[in-house]
């Protein structure tokens, strides 16, 4: 597939997982953990036993939809073009910074941003090293 169609069916696919991510939020949100696994966790620092159960239910679900959608653009991505990856991941950012700008913090700002702050880290670092993969493939490319 030429290059275009690529970043087309990426940006489809990226609003795809925009989308699929509030859902999988909501569920991840859902989810009870038995305080009997954050015990001794949330002794130590109890906000850091948040940000481990948030990891857990919320950032692995969203990293492996993503990285199946990767797959999927790896195998259309004959040209080995970053641009795809970037464009796969451009309309979560846009979607969560825009929830960011209109959220209320009803709580301790410094609460919220220390739980869900890592799951948006990871979730960058992920989409980061695929973008990182392709061009180092490009540039083994260049070379030969």
């Amino acid at each position: 597939m030429d290059r275009t169609k690529t970043t087309v069916v990426a940006s489809l696919l990226g609003i795809l997982y925009a989308y699929w991510s509030v859902y999988i939020i909501g569920f991840g949100a859902a989810i009870a953990i038995p305080a009997s696994l954050l015990t001794f966790i949330a002794e130590l620092d109890p906000i850091f036993a948040f940000a481990i159960a948030d990891i857990i239910t919320i950032a692995v679900p969203l990293i492996l939809v993503y990285f199946l959608l990767v797959l999927m653009i790896k195998y259309l991505n004959s040209s080995n073009s970053y641009l795809p990856f970037l464009v796969l991941f451009a309309p979560f950012c846009i979607q969560h910074l825009y929830f960011w700008m209109n959220m209320e913090f009803t709580q301790d700002w410094v609460y919220v941003l220390s739980t869900t702050m890592p799951r948006y880290i990871l979730i960058i670092l992920f989409a980061l090293y695929f973008v990182k993969q392709t061009v180092e493939q490009q540039q083994c490319l260049v070379r030969k």
